[in-house]
């Protein structure tokens, strides 16, 4: 059995959170609970993905997942169940929780049995309004074993992507090299170590490779569980240092945006052998602007600091840094 997602959303970006991970109940009671914060974007959709490992002859007493104390089921009833051999099932549960979500995800799951199961993974997906880019979502959800291929779908698009990724869930029972081999209008191949458990494969692809299917292979056993692939049109800013002066008392760093669209935030952290020693947050960025900033003296007064400019855009992060190094009045 197989469930296929395609959509495009105009003016979204969007972001991937793993709330649980390789976690075993041993059925005596106990829960496991998972809480984080989303991004402060509007939310136009999300879905909830767990997969379970279990024996296949089970008995529950309870079970019950819930999502910000709304009840998503109290019966063990998985959207998908896979029998791998004798000793293994995996059961895989999706809902969309669009209507569900607020600013705090809290994440429940209670189970009552006589024997453990694991959580190989519970993730959030959220597809967030964010004016001026657009995404094409392509999602397909298939339990195999692993030599296999699979059929990707895809969601006709009425913008030209600037960037590609794919986010591929794979459960390996031991560590080992996963080959993938991707087939449409350019033919490409890669590979991956993966670990025991649950391992989420990412990769940026080409965005002109246009891909019809997906060849998976393994040198060890391992099933595959889901593969996204994210088309996204994007325009990122790019942060520059224009200026480092050395005055009495401060240093003065100016910073350019020379990208032709805004940062949503930028900071300046400071570093002495890896260890924050300093943190500016200089906030948004226009294209064309600079802004200049003074830093306590005190703060580069010593050798070997690295200078870390961050700036964010639609939920992701860039970086840039330079080494600085004071000699009196005077910089290298």
């Amino acid at each position: 059995m197989e469930l296929k997602l395609c959509e495009e959303y105009r003016h979204s970006t969007y972001a991937i959170h793993s709330l649980i991970e390789d976690q075993t109940l041993t059925g005596a009671g106990e829960g496991v609970i998972s809480r984080i914060i989303l991004p402060q974007l509007p939310v136009v959709q999300s879905y909830l993905i767990i997969i379970l490992s279990r024996d296949p002859i089970y008995t529950f007493t309870k079970w019950k997942i819930s999502l910000n104390n709304i009840i998503l089921t109290r019966e063990f009833k998985p959207h998908i169940d896979s029998q791998v051999n004798e000793k293994l099932t995996h059961s895989l549960f999706i809902y969309d929780v669009t209507k569900t979500l607020g600013p705090d995800i809290n994440l429940k799951i209670g189970y009552e049995g006589k024997k453990p199961l694991r959580v190989d993974a519970a993730l959030l997906i959220t597809i967030h309004r964010y004016e001026e880019f657009h995404l094409g979502f392509n999602f397909i959800t298939k339990i195999l074993n692993l030599n296999s291929s699979i059929d990707l779908p895809k969601a006709k698009l009425s913008f030209e992507p600037t960037e590609k990724y794919l986010d591929m869930g794979i459960i390996a029972e031991r560590s080992c090299s996963l080959e993938l081999e991707f087939f449409g209008n350019i033919n490409r191949s890669v590979k991956r170590e993966i670990v025991y458990g649950f391992n989420m494969v990412e990769m940026p692809m080409d965005r002109d490779l246009d891909i019809n299917s997906i060849n998976i292979r393994c040198s060890n056993p391992a099933r595959h569980i889901f593969t996204c692939l994210f088309s996204l049109y994007s325009n990122y800013p790019r942060i520059d240092v224009r200026n480092i002066d050395m005055l009495d008392n401060e240093l003065s760093l100016t910073l350019y945006n020379a990208g032709n669209s805004t940062a949503d935030d930028v900071e300046i952290v400071f570093f002495r052998y890896g260890v924050q020693i300093y943190r500016l947050r200089v906030g948004s960025l226009k294209p064309s602007e600079e802004k200049s900033v003074l830093i306590p003296k005190s703060v580069v007064k010593v050798n070997n600091v690295t200078v870390r400019i961050i700036w964010y855009k639609a939920l992701r992060m860039f970086s840039k840094d330079i080494n600085l190094a004071i000699r009196g009045q005077t910089i290298e």
